[in-house]
């Protein structure tokens, strides 16, 4: 079929099947340049798509080295209140042993 065209362009010179050929070119680099452009908005829309998971979901590794820092501020934070409170408790016993030594005094 291909080859009936050629010759049926022939037939009027190579001028006319050049020019046609030119068009040709222009009308296939037009459909190639928007199937492109599609392209590049489906790669837009799915790197929009990959950006939002990034930033809504937390990689593994980032998550165990958030997590374990914080438990180690709340061991210390826990250690902490340990020793204030027993502290507290140990002066409160001592307040309480002056206090009935006082009131034995008098």
């Amino acid at each position: 079929m291909e080859i009936t065209v050629l010759k049926l362009l022939l037939q009027y010179g190579t001028a006319p099947a050049l020019i046609l050929l030119c068009v040709l070119i222009v009308l296939f680099n037009k459909e190639i340049g928007r199937r492109i452009e599609g392209l590049e908005n489906t790669f837009k829309e799915l790197k929009d798509k990959t950006d939002f998971i990034e930033q809504s979901y937390v990689r593994k590794e980032d998550l165990y080295r958030d997590i374990s820092g914080w438990r180690g501020d709340v061991k210390t934070l826990f250690t902490k209140i340990d020793n204030l409170r027993e502290e507290f408790f140990y002066l409160k016993g001592r307040y309480e042993e002056l206090k009935d030594k006082k009131n034995e005094e008098f």
